[in-house]
């Protein structure tokens, strides 16, 4: 079974917001989990 995501622009350009990258870069390498990335974030 073959699974599609559709997203719009508007989506598509949230996903890709610079910020929004980073925040996915700190969950997904770093170990982090929203709390910690939270704070991690609005320390820089």
């Amino acid at each position: 079974m073959q699974r599609f995501l559709v997203i719009n622009k508007d989506q598509v350009d949230l996903l890709f917001d610079p910020a929004n990258v980073k925040i996915f870069e700190l969950l997904i390498n770093g170990d982090l989990n929203p709390t910690q990335a939270s704070k991690k974030l609005t320390t820089h």
